[in-house]
């Protein structure tokens, strides 16, 4: 899985807030984030706290999955709104 940095930015500037600010939100440095961005595979810590300083799950990051992994997001996120 890749980090989708379109998304990401996507999901910033729904929520008022630069990409350096989530970035440091999270607690995750530039530099890592490129170098994240660049890679077919991604660190799960970074990711999962780049998502919860956007207030989304970790999925909402991330490239096309297989179709059970895309159903087991949407329910993990019906569960998050439900939560």
């Amino acid at each position: 899985m890749r980090v989708e940095v379109e998304k990401i930015r996507r999901l910033c500037r729904r929520r008022g807030m630069s990409l350096r600010k989530a970035l440091d939100r999270a607690g995750v440095s530039r530099n890592a984030f490129y170098s994240l961005a660049r890679r077919p595979e991604i660190l799960p810590g970074s990711v999962v706290s780049l998502a919860a300083s956007l207030g989304v799950a970790p999925g909402r990051l991330l490239g096309e999955d297989p179709p059970l992994v895309q159903k087991a997001i949407a329910l993990n996120e019906i569960a998050d709104r439900i939560a």
